[in-house]
């Protein structure tokens, strides 16, 4: 037995990520879609049904290159199943019980994680628009006390004619204007900063969900690997034929038979 996969520190959720491959949905109104993945000749996409609305009814495509499972769940219970365009009936569902728990729990845990991604990039788009905004306001203050600092220079120029006195303390008061507008310039500056910050942050955050998905495909790469290599060793007769695996620094099990050294 090669000890490729060991090199790769394999664990056992990888075969988890091996079974999200690939579901494409028959013609029907779709309400929401999760992401959909291609690796190879395999394919996945899961769909949710618009026009069973508060239902929860959710049809699945799979096709692992060699065969292909149409799948409908309702309530999060498979109602249809068909393997091949072959309709499987209601009491031969447990045969695939293995495949169809590892397909919802992947489907599980890769909405939850798009949904997490997705509110985290919402959140900083908001922040980033209450940002511009509270920029626009500041630099629109600073235009206002700009304004009101050209007045007070005006009226200092009218009245230093009459009362030199009042022209000295309007000159103090413009001059305290010409402070505050460049305070509230400052304040505008670092506002549009912090608005920019808070847009890269968005990116960053879109591009992590990207990366995610990838490291997702390359996943199951992987794992579709170490399966054509336990074809080859002779060790299973073909990936369907795997009923459990458990991979660790100490132990190798197969289907319950451990492996040898």
């Amino acid at each position: 037995m090669k000890t490729t996969f060991l090199k790769h520190g394999i664990l056992l959720v990888a075969l988890v990520v091996y079974f999200n491959m690939s579901f494409a949905q028959k013609g029907t109104t779709v309400k929401r879609s999760s992401s959909t993945y291609s690796s190879g000749n395999s394919y996945l996409n899961v769909n949710e049904n618009s026009s069973s609305a508060g239902t929860g009814e959710t049809l699945i495509n799979y096709n692992n290159g060699a065969d292909t499972y149409n799948i409908k769940m309702m309530l999060d219970k498979v109602t249809e199943l068909y393997v091949n365009d072959k309709k499987i009936s209601a009491d031969s569902f447990y045969v695939y019980n293995t495949v169809i728990e590892k397909i919802k729990e992947q489907i599980k845990k890769d909405k939850a994680q798009a949904e997490l991604d997705r509110k985290q990039a919402e959140k900083d788009r908001a922040q980033a628009t209450l940002d511009r905004a509270q920029a626009e306001k500041d630099r629109q203050q600073a235009e206002k006390d700009r304004e009101q600092a050209q007045k007070d220079r005006q009226q200092a120029e009218k009245d230093r004619a009459k009362y030199q006195g009042q022209a000295e303390l309007d000159r103090k008061q413009a001059e305290n204007d010409r402070a505050q507008a460049e305070k509230d310039r400052q304040q505008a500056l670092k506002d549009r900063a912090q608005a920019e910050k808070d847009r890269q942050q968005a990116e960053l955050d879109r591009k992590q969900a990207e990366k995610d998905r990838k490291q997702a495909d390359e996943d199951r790469v992987l794992v579709k690997s170490m399966i054509e290599e336990l074809v080859n060793e002779h060790i299973i007769t073909d990936e369907k034929s795997i009923t459990s695996l458990v991979l660790s620094a100490d132990e190798f099990i197969i289907n319950g038979k451990k492996q040898s050294e």
